[in-house]
C-alpha cells in the first residue's frame, strides 16, 4: 500500500504562521508604550521616558526600565512609579493602559496575519 500526502509544505508554513504573533504583537506593544507615555504624568519626564517594552515569540511586556534614573534626584524611576502607580485613578498608568486596550482589535491584527 502506498499513501501519498501532498500539500504538507503548506500546512507546516500555515501552522508556522498562526504560532507566531510576535510581529502582530510588537505593533501593539509600542501603540501602548505611546498610549501609557500620553497619560504619565510629567515632572521631570524620566518616568515617560523609562517606559519600555520586551516582544518574545507569543509574549509582549510594558514595564518601567529598570536603568532609568530621575535626572534631579537621582531615584531609580521604578521606585517612584510603584509609588504613584498604587495612588491609582490618574496616576495608574499601567491600569489605565490596560483598560484602554481593544482586545478585538488585536484579535482582528492576530487572524489578519495569521491568512495572509
Amino acid at each position: 500500500m502506498k499513501l501519498t500526502i501532498t500539500g504538507v509544505e503548506e500546512v507546516k508554513a500555515f501552522l508556522d504562521r498562526t504560532r507566531d504573533y510576535t510581529k502582530v504583537l510588537a505593533r501593539f506593544i509600542k501603540d501602548l508604550q505611546g498610549y501609557a507615555r500620553e497619560i504619565t504624568h510629567v515632572q521631570t519626564g524620566a518616568w515617560r521616558g523609562s517606559h519600555d517594552t520586551n516582544v518574545m515569540k507569543n509574549q509582549a511586556e510594558l514595564f518601567v526600565d529598570p536603568g532609568a534614573t530621575n535626572p534631579r534626584s537621582g531615584t531609580p524611576v521604578e521606585v517612584y512609579a510603584e509609588v504613584w502607580q498604587s495612588r491609582g485613578g490618574e496616576m495608574d498608568v499601567y491600569g489605565r493602559t490596560v483598560a484602554a486596550v481593544d482586545m478585538s482589535a488585536l484579535e482582528e491584527e492576530i487572524a489578519a496575519e495569521v491568512l495572509m
